[in-house]
């Protein structure tokens, strides 16, 4: 009898999930369609051009964004029906605890937490890559001055200045590198052209000009090429066209620790996407207690003011959050706190309504 419960509910659980998802992504095309057919229409682009090179990207872009919230309502949904029917009474009174019923929805909900943490982690950054580039091409018309003057601190006390970098085939000209210590100048590397060499993972520098300064005197060097290993990368000389939203998880932490290991200020940013990454995945936990607990009460108002109770937390949680993650940007409150606060706040929350819910 427990197994075929057990069953049931999850099976009303993803029936449920993928009845709201559905419908309520399908509504999100519609509208996105709707604010930008025009532009699909002045670019001459066929439905497949569309479908394939965008939306086939926006579907999992909307569904990793709100995944918990639509579990969320997906539960009360269903638990609010069950309770309506008194299916819960009958449960109890069949000898079955209110714990023992919660153990086929929070087996429902590890499964949507490891998939929401792999597409998180691994397939949203590629479709927000691939979804991004089209929007930029056909959508928000960006067209981006490859050819930028940077001077930026790449490691303590080091300085890179370069006047013309092409972001494209990482090249640059007119390139000078200053290191100090106790703000005095040590050394000075100056080249009329650099350019990245991927297979060695170097940059050939040419027509360079070196100089060395102690302080029992100075010495120079010159050449016509000089291959040498910068503590940067060739993305980091400008770290304002990395999207955080496009790295894989793998590839974000790699960013935050060549940032940190350089000196480059805004790492922040990328440590609250990966820490967000993680949280995401584990507030179904969490969503799904708190939906279970206030559903499966038969009240005066029914599935009407569980979804409501439901729509209202998703809002305030949603609030919070970019409340706490604000302060991580602002006021140097660590990530890992400003992200995972509101889910410490609505674990309190969802035990209280457990509790509430067992009396």
């Amino acid at each position: 009898m427990i197994k075929k419960l057990d069953l049931y509910i999850i099976r009303k659980f993803i029936g449920t999930f993928v009845f709201i998802i559905t419908g309520l992504i399908a509504i999100a095309i519609v509208i996105d369609l709707t604010e930008k057919i025009s532009e699909f229409v002045n670019h001459h682009l066929s439905f497949i051009n569309v479908a394939m090179g965008y939306y086939i990207y926006f579907i999992p872009y909307i569904g990793c964004l709100l995944g918990p919230f639509f579990i969320f309502i997906a539960v009360i949904f269903f638990t609010s029906q069950m309770a309506g029917r008194s299916e819960f009474i009958a449960m109890l009174a069949a000898g079955i605890g209110y714990n023992r019923i919660l153990v086929p929805y929070l087996i429902t909900a590890a499964m949507f937490a490891g998939v929401l943490f792999y597409a998180n982690n691994q397939v949203l950054p590629r479709a927000n890559k691939a979804r991004l580039k089209f929007e930029n091409l056909y959508i928000n018309r960006v067209r981006f001055n490859i050819n930028k003057k940077t001077h930026k601190q790449i490691g303590e006390n080091q300085f890179i200045y370069v006047e013309d970098y092409n972001i494209k085939d990482s090249t640059g000209v007119k390139m000078t590198l200053e290191k100090f210590e106790n703000n005095r100048l040590v050394y000075k590397l100056h080249a009329d052209r650099m350019q990245y060499i991927t297979s060695t993972k170097k940059w050939r520098l040419m027509n360079y000009f070196e100089r060395r300064i102690a302080k029992d005197g100075e010495s120079t060097s010159s050449g016509i090429t000089k291959d040498t290993t910068f503590l940067v990368q060739p993305y980091l000389l400008f770290t304002e066209f990395l999207r955080n939203d496009e790295m894989t998880t793998p590839e974000l932490e790699e960013h935050i620790a060549n940032m940190k290991a350089t000196g480059t200020s805004g790492a922040v940013m990328y440590e609250i996407e990966k820490q967000r990454r993680t949280a995401s995945a584990f507030s179904i936990f969490i969503f799904t207690i708190i939906g279970v607990s206030i559903a499966s009460r038969k009240i005066r108002g029914g599935l009407g003011f569980h979804l409501i109770m439901g729509i209202a937390m998703c809002a305030l949680y949603e609030i919070f959050m970019k409340t706490t993650t604000t302060f991580s940007t602002n006021a140097n409150l660590p990530a890992i706190i400003g992200v995972w606060i509101p889910n410490v706040v609505y674990m309190g929350v969802a035990v209280f309504f457990y509790k509430k819910a067992q009396r």
